[in-house]
């Protein structure tokens, strides 16, 4: 299996701000190379039409969609004879953080770009976005492309604000018309299983009980466990806690708020549990975490 590298000289920017661009003006490739990449791979296809196999799952490409392939996750475009026009951005969330965004857009972030690989799942691992218009975001990525090679005084300031408008858009567009799925075939149980799904993530600092998640769903509450897991791969409260882990290390990175004061907005009223749930899933605390963040920015 092909691994895109980061390192070696190919991309120094990533070493520095963690963020780096690749232009394809007329990409061809007819025969399926899946290939891994060790960063965050944002693949906007501009011009084009072909298809874009992720994982398992294979889309239609026509020119006006963002892909995102996460750490160890596989994908290959395949073009036919008059190829595409693709700008890749690269970045590396392991060292660096993503610019902040406003508090409403800052929420949906984590449903494409979750901020750290502990909180991947069946529905985010692969994610792509289609565009209406793919103007504004093309403007917003060649603006990051053109920082980075022409490399004018505050160059890496720019690059990273036309990023954080970029991602801006990505967000109003999710926001506007969701992201691609799997599909549910008509199946009505599915339908109201990614209903309940999107109802978590927009209320993931209230408290559900199971008996009412389940009536929500209309199904029983066995049937929602198990329904529930093959969907995205963990269990609802395992969900719902990922929901608000991400929240929290959104906050972190973000604001200089007390961990208490986090915590209690991310829907965790004990700090003990919050810190504990945090280790459980990152292997350190989330005071280490926040260090970690400072050291970054200072490195940057």
């Amino acid at each position: 299996m092909n691994m895109v590298k980061k390192r070696e000289g190919r991309f120094d920017s990533l070493e520095t701000i963690g963020l780096a661009t690749e232009y394809f003006p007329h990409y061809v490739n007819p025969k399926p190379a899946p290939h891994m990449v060790d960063v965050v791979l944002l693949s906007l296809i501009i011009r084009g039409r072909g298809k874009h196999l992720m994982g398992e799952r294979v889309f239609i490409e026509d020119g006006h969609s963002v892909a995102v392939t996460h750490y160890g996750e596989q994908h290959t475009i395949i073009t036919d004879k008059n190829g595409m026009e693709i700008l890749n951005i690269y970045f590396d969330l392991k060292r660096f953080t993503l610019p902040p965004l406003s508090p409403e857009l800052s929420r949906v972030i984590p449903l494409f770009i979750p901020p750290h690989p502990v909180f991947y799942n069946n529905l985010n691992r692969l994610i792509r976005v289609e565009f209406d218009n793919i103007e504004i975001p093309a403007f917003l990525a060649f603006g990051i492309e053109r920082e980075l090679s022409e490399r004018s005084p505050g160059y890496q300031a720019a690059a990273l604000d036309y990023l954080r408008l970029f991602l801006g858009e990505c967000c109003r567009q999710i926001i506007r018309t969701g992201i691609a799925l799997p599909d549910s075939g008509g199946n009505n149980s599915l339908i109201r299983l990614e209903k309940l799904r999107q109802h978590l993530e927009a209320h993931f600092n209230e408290d559900f009980s199971l008996e009412t998640l389940a009536e929500m769903a209309g199904v029983s509450k066995n049937y929602l466990c198990r329904v529930f897991r093959q969907y995205t791969g963990q269990t609802i409260f395992e969900y719902i806690i990922g929901q608000r882990l991400q929240q929290a290390i959104i906050m972190m990175r973000h604001t200089e708020d007390k961990m208490l004061a986090i915590a209690w907005r991310c829907g965790f009223h004990d700090l003990s549990y919050f810190n504990r749930a945090f280790k459980r899933l990152t292997g350190i605390s989330p005071a280490a975490y926040r260090r970690q963040i400072i050291s970054a920015r200072n490195y940057s």
